[in-house]
């Protein structure tokens, strides 16, 4: 009996148990396509490992993957203890990302490449109708010119650099925009928004809204700026009606009976509104979520924006501001020909050609490196 005892006692003494599953300690999500993890188990003395494979190999306690496409992976780590027992495998899931994309190089200043000046009828003195224009809208086939006095919105084509129409609004257009094969106008005395038709060059839905400062395009809606409350409104063009309201801060403020909200902008990056009073650009995404407000020099004011691809384009009186709408970020400041008074106004980008125009001047200039 005794010397059965003895040989139990030798026997277990000989049986060691496995390491415990071991703990991975490191990233599970970055940018990092070589990331780095720690191991660690009580009474391991080595570690086997592998990436998205079932076949571990002897790795250090302090592992380095190989570079790692970007996407999802699979860690597996098992300890190796006393006597080469293997631990149970631990299984973890780490995940690539693509790193975000370096800001863009600052951009120097450009230049008016050409002055047009704008009539109210083609082959008549602008003068002669005391019009002014203060926001216009590029497509690919023509720039449109919101007259603020002239009750009316002016067609420019880009390939003669002139005037081709005018179309009546019946009410002080103050902002327009391209968008769903329509032309959109915001009047600021007709409290609605219009529909135009650029074929027929006639006005086909009205839409109301009350009285709004800027409107805009982006990710199939219409987007007003409202002149009284610190709203967004989203039209739906399948409807002509407003789908949505969005209230972009609670701390506006009112100037000259107006909210300092004011012109608005859409593109593949969102909705941008123009904050006047508080010298800032607010960035909206596609469901009218606040993105960033992007604070602006004191006193620069923004009037008008445009957006083309990942740049957003904003005027005050007399300057054009380059932002990177990826960083959010102003990369450039451009000085442009100022007026006697208001100055600048208007603002459209298409592709390497920008369109600003001269409120008190009656003109239009094409900008470009």
């Amino acid at each position: 009996m005794i010397k059965l005892l003895t040989l139990l006692s030798i026997t277990a003494g000989l049986v060691v148990a496995p390491p415990p599953a071991p703990t991975v300690i490191g990233a599970r999500v970055t940018t990092n396509q070589t990331p780095t993890f720690t191991f660690k188990s009580k009474g391991a003395r080595s570690f086997e490992c592998a990436v998205d494979s079932t076949v571990l190999k002897k790795c250090a306690a302090r592992y380095t993957t190989r570079s790692l496409a970007i996407g999802a992976h699979k860690l597996r780590v098992r300890a190796i203890g006393a006597k080469n027992r293997k631990s149970r495998i631990t299984t973890v899931t780490l995940t690539i990302q693509a790193p975000p994309p370096p800001p863009p190089p600052p951009v120097g200043p450009l230049a008016v490449k050409k002055t047009v000046p704008v009539d109210a009828w083609p082959g008549n003195p602008l003068v002669a109708f005391g019009s002014v224009f203060d926001s216009l809208a590029a497509s690919s086939n023509a720039v449109w010119l919101a007259s603020d006095a002239g009750a009316f919105v002016a067609q420019i084509d880009p390939a003669s650099n002139s005037v081709v129409a005018s179309i009546p609004t019946n009410g002080r257009p103050s902002s327009v925009a391209v968008g769903a094969g329509s032309v959109w106008v915001s009047l600021l005395d007709g409290s609605s928004v219009l529909r135009i038709d650029p074929v027929k060059r006639e006005v086909i839905a009205t839409i109301d809204t009350g009285q709004t400062n800027g409107v805009a395009f982006a990710n199939g809606s219409v987007w007003a700026v409202s002149a009284t409350v610190p709203s967004v409104f989203r039209i739906d063009p399948a409807t002509n009606k407003i789908a949505d309201t969005i209230w972009v801060h609670s701390d506006a403020h009112v100037v000259g009976g107006y909210f300092e909200l004011w012109w608005a902008a859409g593109g593949s990056s969102g909705v941008w509104v123009a904050n006047q009073q508080q010298d800032m650009v607010t960035h909206l995404d596609a469901n009218g979520k606040i993105v960033a407000q992007i604070p602006l020099a004191t006193g620069f004011q923004p009037f008008s924006i445009s957006v083309d691809g990942n740049v957003a384009w904003v005027v005050n009186s007399n300057n054009l501001i380059r932002v990177d709408a990826t960083s959010n970020t102003p990369v450039s400041t451009t000085p442009l020909p100022a007026g006697n008074g208001s100055g600048i106004f208007g603002v459209a980008a298409l592709g390497a050609a920008i369109w600003v125009t001269n409120y008190d001047k009656n003109e239009a200039y094409l900008i470009g490196p």
